[in-house]
């Protein structure tokens, strides 16, 4: 069982690190840098490189007996599943609703769906996160996130 681990540990780093340099690549090809401070390829190159470095420090950690699965269960592959779809829902609805209303339902969604107990504080956080993350990137780094086409949720902002 270790060493199927092993391979399966080794293919994952290696589709991650693969992805990673792909998302480096592309992100270079914008600019890095503008006149105003970090242009539109800045964090996607930082964030790719930084998980192309911290995934090869995984890989090279030996395994030891404890971190060896001993099946990978069907409720993990539930819920990997679940963040994928809610996240290309999420993508795909975000012109038509914005970043605000689809972040908030798609956290909403993961939460829920991946065990959440409490469906009063995944709806609570997934409203405050999505209203920090518009403050953080519309105020604190002056960056514009889609905004709904409904008439109605535009007029509030969002």
């Amino acid at each position: 069982m270790k060493q199927r681990f092993h391979w399966f540990k080794s293919a994952s780093a290696a589709t991650i690190v693969a992805l990673s340099i792909s998302v480096a690549y592309l992100a270079s090809q914008m600019n890095i840098y503008s006149d105003y401070g970090p242009g539109p390829g800045f964090f996607p190159l930082a964030l790719s490189l930084l998980l192309a470095l911290l995934t090869l420090i995984w890989l090279l950690q030996p395994v030891s007996d404890g971190e060896v699965p001993e099946a990978l269960a069907r409720d993990g592959i539930a819920r990997v599943l679940t963040i994928v779809v809610a996240v290309v829902v999420s993508i795909w609805w975000m012109p038509y609703l914005g970043f605000v209303v689809t972040s908030c339902l798609a956290i909403f969604a993961i939460m829920v769906m991946t065990g959440s107990r409490n469906i009063y504080f995944a709806a609570g956080l997934a409203v405050v996160s999505s209203l920090v993350f518009q403050l953080l990137f519309q105020k604190a780094l002056g960056l514009s996130l889609p905004t709904s086409v409904i008439p109605f949720i535009n007029s509030l902002g969002l």
